[in-house]
């Protein structure tokens, strides 16, 4: 005697070979930013964090330098030292900028506020500051491959560039 057929539950023989974004879910699929969209989210971002470090460091140094009595090798040693300042305080300023922002109630830098974009961890949920911190820190290996670590995010499915990928997080449009 047969029974009541029951709904097949899910075993490896019955999942489906593709995962499918249709009829599993209700949610609508995230909408990702692209490369165009992202690339000029990092320009305004450049443009506003590019005078930062020596508005704070220039203004410390040039007054202590008297081009009458100090004697060039002190002048280009003065210089290097304030560059390499001048590159301290830009390392720190441009990851307290991208952590904080990226990982605040915003999710997203100036920039990627003005173009509609924001930050998110692989669900779309805000990410912390730690993950926001570890993405800057692999976005340096992403300069460090020649700038193929940005290019990626033409190739990717959810448009992730390398840092994204290695810091499980997704640029989103708003």
């Amino acid at each position: 005697m047969e029974t009541k057929s029951e709904k097949p539950k899910d075993t490896l023989v019955n999942l489906p070979l593709k995962p499918t974004n249709e009829a599993t879910t209700n949610e609508a699929p995230l909408p990702y930013a692209g490369f165009i969209l992202r690339f000029f989210a990092f320009l305004v971002d450049s443009v506003i964090l590019g005078f930062i470090p020596f508005l704070l460091v220039i203004p410390e140094v040039m007054p202590a330098i008297d081009l009458e009595t100090v004697s060039t090798k002190q002048l280009i040693a003065m210089l290097v030292e304030s560059s390499l300042l001048t590159y301290l305080a830009f390392f720190v300023i441009h990851w307290l900028y991208f952590a904080i922002m990226e990982s605040s109630k915003l999710q997203a830098t100036l920039g990627k506020l003005m173009l509609g974009l924001k930050v998110s961890n692989i669900h779309g949920q805000r990410v912390t500051f730690l993950k926001s911190t570890a993405r800057y820190v692999w976005r340096l290996l992403s300069v460090l491959t020649l700038f193929l670590g940005f290019v990626l995010a033409g190739f990717t499915s959810k448009k992730q560039t390398l840092h994204d990928l290695l810091a499980g997080c997704l640029v989103l449009k708003k």
